[in-house]
């Protein structure tokens, strides 16, 4: 793992902190990694070594980190199960006090890290890079300037998103305004729990595993998750309690100007009372306290993915769109027959990304 001027070692317990540090210091900083940093930690580091830090050999400094999970991903009707390491956010963070060495560290990752480590060892097929929401939104010029390593093939996406003001509420459609206001009042009748308030972690994990129900999956995830959320100063929570009883929860995370929805929960009454949307909306004004502008709702293109429920609770609270991308990079035979096969639905998804657009100027 040693190169002439770096050199690098997967995240564990012992250099969490390192990973921490280059994350903070970077030019753009990303709430979600330290999520699952966390979970490393609580995990006793026993990570899948999709995260790695690079250290600066000779003073054995940590100047950058690149970020991916693992994970086993079928495309389309085929029987193969390809090896893909998700890179959130662009993947590499690289120190502010490092950025002259930036194309040095870039071709470091390029061969020590992509072909000798995440090939050769981890063997993974193809790396997902997906770019910053903060870039997306911000600064989409720089894209190709931040995301040098990828194949020709660009993976069509949509990132939901709603520019804070006072009057958001305003910019709204009619339904939306209608049912937080409606939950407003019963929201005022009910106590609100944050982080630091007695009773929250017996209440929020509650909902988790309530919700986990609900879904079908295990509550182990959600528990996990829930602990995760608990610890971790970059993530914000809100509980809604009627009485002793949970009715809706909402998690989201700040970071640098920019706030991203990642989740919540609701109990059916939570949601018959609209609590639930009205708890949202009370978590985009707080976030407005901490500095955000922006307060990111995620992916638009659940519908492609048969989840159009998701996709129209985060829409009915989005007032913008952008275009996103996402870049495959292959690394092996595997990794070339999955960016083939991507290839082959590019153009179907491009126009579903289009008819989306043109329902939307209609409905405005």
């Amino acid at each position: 793992m040693n190169g002439k001027k770096y050199t690098f070692k997967p995240l564990n317990k012992e250099n969490i902190q390192d990973y921490l540090d280059v994350a903070d210091n970077c030019s753009y900083s990303f709430a979600h990694d330290l999520e699952v940093s966390l979970l490393s930690k609580e995990l006793d580091g026993k990570g899948d070594g999709g995260r790695i830090i690079i250290y600066e050999t000779e003073r054995k400094r940590p100047v950058a980190v690149f970020s991916g999970r693992m994970d086993k991903k079928k495309i389309g009707f085929t029987p193969f199960a390809f090896n893909v390491l998700n890179a959130p956010f662009g993947g590499i963070l690289i120190d502010s006090g490092f950025v002259k060495e930036a194309a040095l560290i870039r071709n470091f990752v390029l061969v020590n890290v992509f072909k000798e480590y995440y090939r050769n060892k981890l063997k993974i097929d193809y790396i997902s890079l997906i770019v910053p929401p903060k870039l997306t939104i911000e600064e989409p010029s720089s894209i190709f300037k931040v995301l040098p390593f990828h194949s020709s093939m660009i993976d069509l996406n949509t990132i939901l998103y709603a520019k804070l003001k006072d009057n958001i509420l305003d910019e709204l459609n009619s339904t939306t305004r209608y049912e937080i206001k409606k939950g407003l009042k019963n929201l005022s009748e009910l106590k609100i729990l944050n982080k630091s308030d007695s009773g929250f972690s017996e209440h929020f994990t509650c909902l988790m595993v309530m919700q986990a129900d609900e879904l079908g999956i295990s509550p182990d995830s959600e528990i996990s998750f829930a602990n995760c959320v608990i610890a971790s100063n970059c993530y914000h929570a809100l509980v809604a309690l009627e009485n002793d009883e949970p009715l809706a929860a909402v998690i989201y995370s700040y970071r640098t100007g920019i706030a991203t929805f990642s989740s919540n929960a609701s109990s059916r009454k939570g949601k018959k009372l609209f609590v639930n949307k009205a708890l949202l909306y009370t978590a985009m004004l707080d976030s407005m306290k901490l500095g955000a502008q922006y307060f990111v709702l995620g992916d638009g293109m659940e519908f492609v993915n048969n989840m159009p429920k998701v996709a129209f609770f985060k829409r009915s609270f989005s007032t913008n769109e952008v275009v996103n991308y996402r870049f495959i990079y292959p690394l092996s035979y595997m990794g070339y027959i999955a960016t083939a096969i991507r290839n082959f639905g590019r153009l179907k998804k491009i126009q579903q990304a289009m008819n989306l657009h043109r329902k939307k100027e209609t409905y405005d």
